[in-house]
Parts: C-alpha cells; sequence; structure tokens
C-alpha cells in the first residue's frame, strides 16, 4: 500500500492520539478502522477528508488509468469516509440533531 493512499484518523482529546489506516478506496478497510475508533474512543464529529493521489508526470503522458486511480482517491475516498461516519452518527442518534451536530471538510486536488 503506498503512503499517498492511506488515510489517518487520528483524535486528540486528553492528549491522546489513535493513528489509524486504511485505504480510502476500500470501504471494508475503512469499517475496520472506524471500527476500532469506535470501540476506542466512540464516534468522530468532525471529518476532514485530505486523501489525495498524484502523478508527477506532464499532462500529455498521464495515462487514463493514472487518472482514474487519483479520481478514486480523491473522491471514492472522500465518500467512502463520509457515508460511514453519517450511517454510524444517524444510528447512534448522534448526526441529525444540534447537540451533535456533523461537520465535513473536504480538502480535495486534483
Amino acid at each position: 500500500m503506498l503512503s499517498l493512499n492511506i488515510q489517518c484518523f487520528i483524535y486528540f482529546k486528553y492528549e491522546q492520539v489513535l493513528p489509524l489506516t486504511a485505504d480510502v478506496r476500500k470501504p471494508d478497510q475503512i469499517k475496520s478502522a472506524l471500527d476500532e475508533m469506535e470501540a476506542q474512543v466512540g464516534l468522530p464529529h468532525i471529518v476532514i477528508n485530505n486523501a489525495a493521489g498524484n502523478f508527477v508526470s506532464p499532462t500529455e503522458k498521464l495515462s487514463a488509468n493514472a487518472f482514474s486511480t487519483v479520481v478514486d482517491i480523491v473522491l471514492n475516498g472522500t465518500a467512502n469516509i463520509t457515508l460511514d461516519v453519517g450511517k454510524r452518527l444517524i444510528a447512534a442518534n448522534q448526526g441529525t440533531n444540534n447537540t451533535h451536530p456533523f461537520h465535513v471538510l473536504s480538502l480535495n486536488f486534483m
């Protein structure tokens, strides 16, 4: 797994850090990482999507497969994480009210 394809979930509270990794293109890996996070520290209420895939290449040499990989990481990765967290928060009755708002920030660049 290349480092550019890995998203880390990090939780800061009371000086605790919980590093977890998952390939954002693979929902099963997202599920496993979020399962562990939920078990150890609970559900997040802020998600910052910043996964990106980049190829240092002139445009005329960029293959369709390379472009597809970038799109898969940036767009599908953002959706995979946001949907999984959102569904968990709704199921826990924490994602639909002002007491526990759910915030998503997506910083996606291609």
